[in-house]
């Protein structure tokens, strides 16, 4: 099935790293680079407030057994910045000064988000593309919440889900794509040679089929 764009809806910058390497394409969207939770890419997907992911008084430094900044949260998305704001010599830890460079990632967040509320045009084929963190435990609720919504924003478009390492199986009908990874060296794919989709493990329906290639 042809598709007009493929957008990462997270959970991490992998999911957009693999896509953009695989399918040869630069466009960038708004959940490239941050750590997303399923609850909170649903919650910006209905609110999608740049001023609110980056309001300082929402944005809680995460400290290691150091003391020192390892990421930052906004605590209404539960988005996790880990690449938006300096760090110290080294790249080790975020900056204690952080609240005062907000401005950069807002204004470069709000030009992406424009973009991906572009699509939303009758005649377009939208491939969504989702990686789960099993570490996270997402409840049923919180992904069938995600399911319902993420179409809804990109209206009148027409969209379809490939789901990596979902814990759970799209209603009957939707098209889909569902696989599990078969884990790289440190445990993850991050492009790795050799290193792809685990045989068996590879599910597909709804009423339109999707194929994938190079």
């Amino acid at each position: 099935m042809y598709v007009t764009h493929i957008v990462s809806l997270g959970h991490d910058c992998s999911t957009a790293h693999n896509l953009r390497a695989h399918f040869n394409f630069a466009a960038a969207y708004p959940f490239d680079w941050g750590i997303t939770p399923v609850w909170g890419g649903a919650k910006f997907l209905r609110e999608p407030d740049c001023d609110k992911l980056y309001a300082p008084d929402l944005l809680p430094p995460i400290r290691g057994s150091d003391d020192r900044i390892a990421y930052i949260v906004n605590d209404y998305y539960g988005i996790q910045f880990r690449h938006e704001f300096p760090r110290n010599a080294g790249m080790v830890d975020v900056r204690e000064d952080f609240k005062e460079h907000t401005a950069e990632p807002r204004c470069r967040t709000k030009s992406l988000l424009e973009r991906l509320t572009a699509l939303g045009e009758k005649g377009n084929v939208i491939l969504l593309v989702r990686s789960f963190e099993e570490s996270w435990q997402t409840t049923s609720k919180d992904y069938e919440e995600f399911i319902e919504t993420a179409p809804i924003f990109f209206l009148p478009a027409d969209v379809r889900f490939l789901l990596i390492n979902s814990p759970f199986s799209p209603s009957d009908g939707m098209p889909h794509v569902r696989f599990r990874n078969m884990p790289g060296p440190n445990g993850e794919w991050q492009g790795n040679p050799g290193v792809g989709i685990a045989p068996g493990n590879v599910e597909i329906g709804g009423a339109a089929l999707l194929a994938l290639s190079r």
